[in-house]
């Protein structure tokens, strides 16, 4: 159930995502309750000539303290199609992290994943 705390953290994640330095802008925020442990965003990276992306969420995931896995990651994407369902390599990172639930928007609203093996 999506809850006000919810939607505070996700409109966080969406400031994030405003300072990414890519075309299509995602932010991250890992909070465990109301209290927010760490944010990123996606950043550009060039890998032997070729155009990469830093994920927000793996970003997040690795900058969060790794003893606290039971907090939920925020994923915002700042675009007109503002879906930001994490991909699955962002999905594999959360649940190796042993995150169990991530908030995202669907296009429509605000949905709820909950991560497991």
């Amino acid at each position: 159930m999506i809850h006000a705390r919810d939607r505070r953290l996700y409109q966080l994640a969406l400031r994030i995502a405003s300072l990414s330095d890519c075309d299509d802008k995602h932010g991250a925020v890992f909070a465990i309750g109301s209290r927010v442990y760490a944010v990123a965003e996606n950043t550009s990276a060039s890998s032997r000539g070729a155009d990469a992306t830093r994920h927000a969420e793996q970003r997040v995931v690795g900058r969060r303290d790794p003893e606290r896995p039971e907090g939920t990651v925020y994923s915002a994407r700042l675009h007109d199609n503002p879906i930001s369902a994490p991909c699955v390599s962002c999905q594999n990172a959360m649940v190796d992290a042993k995150i169990k639930r991530c908030v995202f928007h669907d296009g429509a609203q605000l949905q709820e994943l909950f991560l497991s093996r």
